[in-house]
């Protein structure tokens, strides 16, 4: 009786331990879909960042080449006279 009584505890400490490593197995998963998610959010944070600077570096070309094109029609008039 007393041996029967040990294997059923034996089991049931079995069982305690096996959920605790599904909960903890579950723990994992959760955790990894947040660093997932926070690396698409970083992603999305850089792919922004590279296209405002692709827009800032393209306006500074622009007004690089309105300046040459007013410094090139000043030039024009001052040598038409």
């Amino acid at each position: 009786m007393a041996l029967r009584v040990l294997a059923l505890c034996g089991l049931a400490l079995r069982e305690i331990e096996l959920r605790a490593l599904k909960l903890r197995e579950l723990e994992l998963r959760d955790r990894l879909r947040e660093l997932e998610l926070r690396d698409i959010g970083l992603r999305e944070l850089e792919l922004s960042y590279i296209g405002l600077r692709e827009l800032e570096l393209r306006d500074i070309e622009m007004n690089k080449l309105k300046l040459c094109e007013t410094e090139l029609h000043e030039f024009s008039l001052i040598y038409a006279y």
